[in-house]
């Protein structure tokens, strides 16, 4: 585009055109006989005049070829013949008084496409070897070619060539050619013979599927399409569709039947199967694969019951999920089922399918119940399992003791004392027991003590490293929840920290143990100090609760350090 286009005059005086395009032609691709525009515009000082060149020659309007006002070029009906074609390369130029303008070519494609210069040739190929066809055609623009084998285009890419190796006896088909473009498009075809090797049979064809129960699916299938007549045996290969290194299963039948019923499978399952043809001489190639879904099942059993009670009017019922091969299907529910051990009347609770515990409550304390359960899939509900018995825990008081406060004193290197008053307002308690061992070492015997007892000292700990003292109070008897005989108290309370021990509470003697408080101070005399640490706990029946635990470094008092050095 030429603007601004500098022009000198006779009398000297330089100017400039002031010309520019608005709109210039674009290339354009029509089919014979359309109408077209070609569009052009431009921008100076009038008056403005637009004129149309075609492959550099100046147009002339008239009925095939109109100018519009606005600058474009009207052609009512695209001409393309051997004498006379509207394809070609178009200009405007703009002029004024003061220049002129010539804008950029636009091409103008009048589509077209001719008969095949080439055709793909029918052929006849043996089994194995290897099959090409070609076909060419003139177009514009260019067409744009597929393959079709059958009437079924093949997945390639646009390509005048289609090469086929390894042939099989089902290569054995129509292929045509298609070349497409804005025209239209144009075909054409070729037969492939594909010659069967005289020693083997072709592939078993047309195999489906038929599902008959959750174990059973019916194969059947249409004799292969060569060599039928000398097929010996068929071979019905299976195995299941989901999952990895799954193990593939044969049968081998006669070649008296076409149809096969497969009984040995697993319910709610997905198989896959093939078939081959056997011939004396050698085997055909393996069928297409079908895959079928056997139907679900009742569960072939009910889920194992773990029972445990946390009171005496509870029992909790566990299980876990039954895997896909005992559920044979997806399990939409469990049913539990409960009864006391003298009374046949059954109460049922449905659960949901995604349950995997429930809690039973408001029974009866010290009673035996029977329990069970059944899971149902879609089809139905399988056989509940055989009844499970347990007994809930007898009846216990549920007044337990308040922790006291507990206080160490440093009397010494070797000693400490221990003190605690029973918190306000708390259930009187039966007993204490006192228990100590040093940081890091095995708890030591423990120390049983009279309710009306509330001090306690330690002496004889030594000089030794840093080491730790608990105090417990707790039940001197108590019996266990899930046990209708008494046991006697021991020393040894097991592992204590500064939380709860849930499994000493879920067997009702349960101590709550109080924070350990660890008292420290600076070196005495002789010897490093030693840490105390004492934990206290009282009773009332059956539970108790334990003091905060506490420690004191032996050998100081209060932060201060004793009347007596250790030597």
């Amino acid at each position: 585009v030429f603007a601004n286009v500098p022009i000198l005059f006779p009398l000297g005086v330089l100017c400039f055109s002031e010309l520019s395009f608005i709109t210039e032609p674009s290339d354009v691709t029509l089919l014979p006989k359309d109408p077209a525009v070609l569009n052009c515009q431009a921008h100076g000082q009038p008056p403005v005049t637009i004129k149309w060149l075609k492959n550099g020659v100046k147009l002339v309007e008239s009925e095939h070829l109109r100018f519009l006002p606005n600058g474009s070029l009207y052609i009512p009906k695209i001409k393309h013949t051997k004498e006379d074609s509207d394809e070609g390369f178009y200009q405007c130029l703009s002029q004024n008084k003061y220049g002129a303008i010539l804008s950029q070519r636009s091409r103008l494609t009048i589509a077209s496409i001719t008969e095949f210069e080439s055709h793909p040739v029918s052929m006849v190929v043996s089994e194995g070897s290897v099959a090409r066809f070609s076909c060419a055609v003139t177009s514009s623009p260019p067409a744009t070619i597929t393959w079709e084998y059958n009437q079924s285009t093949l997945p390639l890419q646009t390509d005048s060539k289609l090469v086929i190796t390894q042939i099989i006896p089902e290569d054995d088909a129509i292929y045509q050619c298609m070349a497409e473009n804005e025209q239209g498009s144009v075909l054409s075809l070729a037969r492939l013979i594909v010659v069967m090797s005289e020693d083997r049979p072709s592939a078993p064809r047309n195999v489906h599927a038929e599902t008959i129960s959750s174990s059973a699916i019916l194969l059947a299938w249409d004799r292969p399409l060569y060599n039928a007549d000398k097929v010996i045996a068929y071979s019905i290969h299976y195995m299941k569709a989901e999952g990895l290194n799954n193990e593939e299963y044969q049968v081998v039948i006669g070649n008296d039947t076409t149809s096969y019923i497969i009984d040995d499978l697993e319910p709610a399952r997905n198989y896959s199967f093939y078939i081959v043809a056997y011939m004396p001489m050698g085997a055909s190639r393996m069928s297409d694969q079908v895959s079928q879904h056997t139907l679900e099942d009742v569960p072939l059993r009910t889920p194992e019951l773990t029972l445990t009670s946390h009171s005496s009017t509870d029992i909790q019922v566990t299980w876990q999920p039954l895997p896909a091969k005992i559920s044979r299907g997806r399990v939409l529910a469990y049913r539990l089922s409960f009864r006391t051990a003298i009374d046949d009347t059954v109460i049922n609770v449905e659960l949901s399918q995604n349950s995997t515990e429930h809690l039973l409550e408001g029974l009866q304390p010290d009673t035996i119940y029977l329990l069970r359960i059944a899971a149902a899939t879609r089809v139905g509900w399988c056989e509940p399992s055989a009844w499970t018995s347990h007994r809930t825990p007898k009846i216990f008081s549920n007044k337990v003791p308040s922790a006291p406060v507990l206080q160490l004193e440093a009397l010494n290197c070797t000693s400490i004392r221990a003190r605690w008053q029973p918190s306000l307002n708390s259930v009187a308690a039966l007993g204490f027991r006192l228990c100590y061992h040093e940081e890091g070492q095995p708890e030591q015997p423990s120390i049983l003590l009279q309710a009306q007892t509330y001090s306690y000292t330690f002496g004889g700990l030594g000089p030794l490293p840093a080491s730790s003292r608990e105090i417990i109070y707790g039940p001197l008897h108590s019996e266990s929840s899930h046990s209708s005989e008494g046991s006697q108290e021991t020393g040894d309370s097991g592992h204590y920290s500064n939380e709860e021990s849930n499994e000493e509470m879920s067997n009702s003697s349960t101590c709550q143990s109080s924070r350990t408080t660890r008292l420290e101070s600076e070196n005495v005399t002789a010897g490093p100090n030693l840490k105390q640490a004492v934990k206290l706990e009282a009773e009332g029946m059956p539970f108790h609760h334990s003091a905060p635990e506490a420690s004191w470094p032996t050998g100081t008092s209060g932060g201060s350090h004793p009347q007596a050095a250790c030597s």
